[in-house]
């Protein structure tokens, strides 16, 4: 079943070059309002992308910069536990990024294949 979340990039990502890989690790997170106390209620995705080409690595750093907006679709979602028990993160798994709106710009790109 595939999973589709969208979100603001409040953060900048984690950004490491593996050899012929560069990695971008990024966090989302979604607001939502419980219906019966009124309260929000937060939860929080970690997905990490992978670009291999030139225009790929400078699609990713663009798109991925703090204040843009992102469409990430993932296969799967693993919830992961911080060590206090009080909070959750879903890791996307196979996260590709479908969508992203620039902070810069404000124009929409889709992904180069």
């Amino acid at each position: 079943m595939s999973h589709t979340v969208s979100g603001k990039m409040f953060k900048a990502p984690f950004i490491k070059n593996l050899g012929e890989t560069t990695m971008f690790a990024v966090k989302l997170s979604e607001v939502s309002k419980d219906r019966k106390t009124g309260e929000k209620c937060y939860a929080n995705y970690d997905a990490v992308l992978f670009a291999k080409t030139p225009a790929a690595i400078q699609f990713y750093t663009d798109a991925t910069a703090e204040g843009s907006f992102l469409v990430i679709s993932c296969e799967k979602l693993v919830p992961k536990i911080s060590d206090c028990g009080k909070y959750v993160n879903l890791n996307m798994e196979n996260a590709r990024l479908e969508n992203a709106n620039y902070a810069s710009g404000g124009h929409t790109q889709q992904q180069p294949q």
